[in-house]
């Protein structure tokens, strides 16, 4: 068998054992293996929080508000989130070497500014809510719109096939699930909301859910007594 402390090097020169020269390489190669971030993946990593600020801004509002908003509204703070999570997931995973600090502070700029923006636009809805003015009271059909999965939003239809909030006419159906009492809340920037007055009876979950006849809603029968 070989002697593995024999040196390795010829007469005259320095050199090291085999048996440590394998203990260098495989230290290095652990070393290698270890998990390391990089400055723009330390950023990354922190700016990810900030990508609910957009989001959650968005929602608080319209929380506190408590009327739904009716008039058509690109949907902003979400747009923004996703931009923000996707940017920050993209440098944690990719870890691209080039230009490493200047797209670490384009990230930070980005963030801030998504951030910035969203609430300034929540700032600006409710003061628009603030001074809106409530118009006189209609009834109207109540639908509602699939907006995404598990969401979705009130649709209001007049007596004269005009959708309330965005001005839109369309065919008046026969029925509809509900039937309520609404004021259009009108802002400004365009903004309108809807705010419900009364709306006719609930059936319990065991009963079956009647919808109301178009000629039973928009007539002097109380709310109350429909759907018939």
């Amino acid at each position: 068998m070989r002697d593995t402390r024999a040196p390795t090097h010829a007469a005259g020169q320095h050199g090291l054992s085999t048996a440590y020269e394998s203990a260098i390489l495989a230290e290095r190669r652990a070393s290698a293996g270890r998990a390391s971030f990089s400055g723009q993946q330390i950023t990354a990593l922190g700016v990810l929080p900030l990508a609910i600020i957009p989001w959650a801004a968005d929602r608080v509002v319209a929380a506190l508000i408590g009327e739904p908003l009716v008039s058509f509204r690109i949907d902003v703070g979400w747009m923004l989130s996703i931009a923000v999570a996707a940017a920050s997931l993209w440098l944690l995973v990719a870890n691209p070497p080039r230009g490493e600090g200047r797209r670490k502070w384009l990230l930070v700029a980005y963030a801030g500014g998504a951030a910035a923006f969203a609430m300034t636009t929540s700032i600006a809805t409710w003061q628009s809510w603030s001074h809106a003015v409530a118009e006189p009271p209609q009834r109207a059909f109540e639908f509602a719109k699939r907006c995404g999965k598990g969401c979705w939003r009130p649709v209001y239809q007049a007596s004269d096939g005009r959708i309330i909030g965005t001005g839109d006419i369309k065919p008046l159906p026969p029925h509809a699930p509900h039937c309520v009492i609404v004021r259009e809340v009108v802002g400004s920037r365009g903004l309108r909301w809807a705010r419900v007055v009364e709306r006719s009876r609930l059936r319990d979950r065991k009963q079956l859910h009647w919808p109301v006849r178009r000629e039973d809603c928009f007539s002097d029968i109380p709310l109350d007594s429909l759907p018939r």
